[in-house]
């Protein structure tokens, strides 16, 4: 019965038939369209109740495996679905149907979500009619840039571009300020963040993870206070990278990895990353670099100060 509920079921066809959904990615293109009404930290809470909603309706269908969990569509539903999506609004272009650069001209400049399968990439200002852009999704062997006209999309709150070859990020991108979530492939960045990261104050997902202990995070990443995912921090002695960063980001949730811990001065370093008071948090890995070791044995003190909140499912 809530027109919320009926919006995200029909922004489900959006996906071609057979996507396994995860359902993190669903509820947060949700909220970056404005279905989940309550706009503030539970809104993917909320999110989450309109998906069980849909899941007792058997509009969407449960798939459980070994090591993961996602959700698909029928496609006598998808069908369905498609039928009341408003394609004026949120639409789906595959390179395969056909669509050429100069095709992108016949899309409403209205349009909210854009999901585009680009052969040849993405020029320079083909994104700029896009004002209203909530979510935009590029994908293709082809698209190995992000240009920089990105930074003049000011609605859009989700980007994703994990299934692209870019490698960088231009640093318009930090223009984005009301940017909820950044999806990309992992290990993907090969310069780093742009410099104005910690400018993204509405960014929520950082879905985002490179495993080299060396990678440097964003300068001061504890100005993102809206921030709940973010899969690993990497500890630096450089200033505005250090543990205490992590000290602001108490609507962490999911699993974390911190590394580098040998560069931590002892305790009352570590405890000013507030492990103690981020409830959300099931998992936590804390990685100590063989190279970075000091003499005096502190590892047991900082781990000390590393204490998490009693709700940890698994630490390693």
């Amino acid at each position: 019965s809530s027109p919320s509920v009926k919006k995200c079921f029909a922004y489900c066809s959006i996906f071609p038939q057979d996507t396994e959904l995860g359902e993190d990615e669903l509820i947060q293109h949700w909220i970056a369209e404005g279905f989940v009404l309550k706009n503030n930290r539970v809104m993917e809470e909320t999110g989450g109740e309109y998906l069980r909603i849909l899941l007792q309706n058997s509009l969407l269908e449960k798939v459980g495996e070994s090591w993961r969990t996602y959700y698909k569509m029928h496609d006598l539903v998808h069908d369905f679905a498609k039928s009341i999506l408003n394609q004026d609004r949120y639409l789906a272009l595959n390179s395969s149907e056909g669509l050429a650069e100069n095709t992108t001209r016949t899309i409403p400049a209205s349009i909210r979500t854009l999901f585009l399968h680009l052969e040849g990439g993405v020029s320079t200002d083909m994104l700029l009619r896009f004002k209203y852009l909530h979510v935009l999704r590029l994908y293709g062997d082809d698209v190995k840039f992000l240009p920089s006209s990105i930074g003049k999309l000011p609605s859009l709150r989700l980007l994703d571009i994990k299934s692209s070859r870019i490698r960088s990020l231009p640093e318009s991108l930090c223009k984005l300020y009301n940017l909820q979530t950044l999806t990309m492939r992992d290990y993907a960045l090969e310069g780093g963040f742009p410099k104005r990261m910690s400018d993204l104050i509405s960014l929520r997902h950082l879905n985002y993870w490179h495993g080299d202990a060396k990678f440097k995070m964003p300068v001061q990443m504890g100005r993102l206070t809206c921030l709940q995912t973010l899969k690993f921090f990497n500890v630096s002695q450089e200033r505005g990278r250090g543990i205490e960063e992590l000290g602001t980001l108490k609507y962490l949730k999911g699993s974390l990895r911190i590394k580098n811990l040998g560069l931590v001065k002892g305790k009352e370093a570590a405890k000013q990353a507030k492990l103690f008071e981020k409830p959300d948090l099931s998992y936590l890995a804390f990685e100590w670099e063989s190279g970075d070791r000091e003499s005096d044995n502190r590892e047991e003190d900082v781990l000390e100060g590393l204490q998490p909140h009693p709700n940890l499912q698994r630490l390693q």
